[in-house]
């Protein structure tokens, strides 16, 4: 069974449940009251929204209240540090990750002057994002009961003959994420 929760009408999602004739329940909530049983779920896909979250907190304990005992949720979310030197994945203006967030809003919205424009013509500042994490920690602190989490990446940012595989993975890991595991305790 595979059930998907978004706060406005995802076409994306539609589009995929279609061409793949998957059965998908669609619903729209904001994820502070998840229209779910208690411990009705094995997986969670929480995919780049915890960032836009105004109370990622309360996400979390709806996600861990819905998931199974060993249950997991898979979190993506774009750490701090990949994107310090190189331009945010959200508005594409470079550096802004190291700032504060209401200082990042202000550069995006007022700065760059970067809009959301409706298909009616209004229009409004662009900036969503409640908060970038700098750490795993961070984002696995709003999971109450797990039993663990990793941090995962795709491949590491850093590298060649002066840095080992197994340094990156021991000291950077925690810092430069790409996805996060977390597991329901028992």
């Amino acid at each position: 069974r595979v059930s998907a929760v978004d706060v406005g009408p995802n076409r994306v999602l539609r589009r995929v449940a279609r061409s793949t004739a998957l059965r998908l329940d669609y619903c729209l909530a904001d994820g502070q009251r998840l229209p779910y049983a208690p411990q009705s779920f094995d997986l969670v896909l929480l995919v780049e929204t915890i960032e836009h979250v105004p109370s990622a907190g309360r996400l979390g304990r709806e996600i861990m209240r819905i998931l199974r005992p060993g249950g997991q949720c898979f979190v993506t979310t774009p750490a701090r540090g990949r994107f310090l030197l190189r331009p945010d994945p959200h508005y594409a203006v470079r550096g802004i990750a190291g700032l504060p967030n209401p200082l990042q809003r202000f550069v995006v919205n007022r700065i760059a002057r970067r809009r959301v424009i409706a298909a009616d013509g209004r229009s409004w500042p662009a900036y969503d994002v409640e908060h970038l994490f700098w750490h795993v920690r961070e984002v696995a602190r709003l999971f109450p009961g797990l039993d663990g989490y990793e941090a995962l990446y795709d491949s590491p940012p850093l590298g060649g003959p002066f840095l080992s595989r197994g340094w990156w993975r021991r000291t950077l890991r925690g810092f430069l994420f790409d996805h996060i595991v977390i597991t329901k305790g028992a």
